[in-house]
């Protein structure tokens, strides 16, 4: 067993989980906690009793950030992996990465991870190569383009969500409770502070892991139930998260290049979420279409 605990967080998405929990009990790691932050109805209800697999219950809603540091004061191990109720795992990914910490090269290590609207997806699939950081980084976007393969391991800024690393390192920096709503960019700005801190992130070569992005995606982790109201309340929590990191990290942002201006930058976002609003209002009302047909036919099947 890998001295390994993985912590999964997860909210209105049970039966998901349920689905990829299997690729994260083969990952052969010592433990997986749950932490379910207040679904109903309860993720416990729909995940399997399975060994090695423990679920947490928040009383009321947490958030994320908050559920994260939940799971990781119940963890046992020396190592934490953070997993996603809405993303599955290649054979062989969390052994991948652990063999990278075990050669004293990197802090923190995560690799590729592929979005797709497949459960299914085939691990062989062509992707992009990145040869060098700034294949993987846009520090003015604070954009990080983790669907590529690296070739060798790239020491970066940040990462995504799925990723490696020391308990003892997240106890130190924490995960910051303030990112509400949607928690946009709590991943990266504990990442900007382990990185400030001296920790070592890499992006290493490993099997992929899967963001699933089927409609059974669409309702529960950080999004709302309804389609159109939904989307607003997403993009104003985007726009305010995101000016809550650049305000907070300005310093550290500038010792790595971009003029990191909060107000002008948090403009400039808007508008490039907002060009992309007719495409993701297309796909929710084509996701929420599909969920209604499927509990259509689930009820008159029954």
């Amino acid at each position: 067993m890998l001295p390994v605990s993985i912590v999964i967080p997860t909210y209105g998405r049970g039966s998901l989980l349920a689905r990829f929990l299997a690729t994260y009990v083969n990952q052969d790691c010592a433990e997986i906690i749950i932490v379910d932050d207040g679904s109903e109805p309860p993720a416990a209800d729909v995940i399997p009793s399975l060994p090695r697999v423990c679920v947490i219950r928040n009383r009321k809603r947490m958030q994320q950030p908050v559920s994260r540091m939940i799971g990781v004061a119940a963890a046992s191990q020396r190592f934490v992996f953070f997993g996603e109720d809405d993303a599955y795992l290649s054979p062989g990914h969390v052994r991948a990465l652990y063999e990278q910490l075990k050669s004293d090269t990197a802090d923190v290590v995560a690799t590729t991870w592929i979005s797709t609207s497949k459960f299914d997806e085939d691990v062989g699939s062509r992707y992009e190569e990145a040869r060098t950081m700034d294949d993987l980084v846009d520090l003015r976007r604070i954009d990080f383009w983790g669907w590529k393969r690296p070739l060798r391991p790239l020491t970066v800024p940040w990462l995504h969500t799925l990723a490696l690393m020391p308990k003892s390192m997240i106890n130190s920096i924490g995960f910051d409770p303030g990112y509400t709503g949607n928690a946009l960019r709590e991943e990266t700005d504990f990442y900007v502070r382990a990185h400030a801190a001296g920790a070592r992130l890499a992006f290493v070569p490993g099997p992929p892991a899967f963001h699933y992005k089927g409609p059974e995606a669409i309702h529960g982790g950080q999004h709302p139930r309804r389609v159109v109201s939904g989307l607003l309340w997403y993009e104003y929590h985007a726009v305010r998260n995101n000016y809550r990191f650049l305000v907070k990290n300005r310093s550290l942002l500038l010792q790595l290049g971009p003029r990191a201006r909060p107000l002008w930058e948090s403009v400039l976002f808007l508008l490039r979420r907002m060009s992309g609003y007719p495409g993701r209002l297309r796909w929710a009302i084509r996701a929420e279409r599909s969920t209604i047909s499927s509990r259509v036919i689930a009820t008159h099947g029954q």
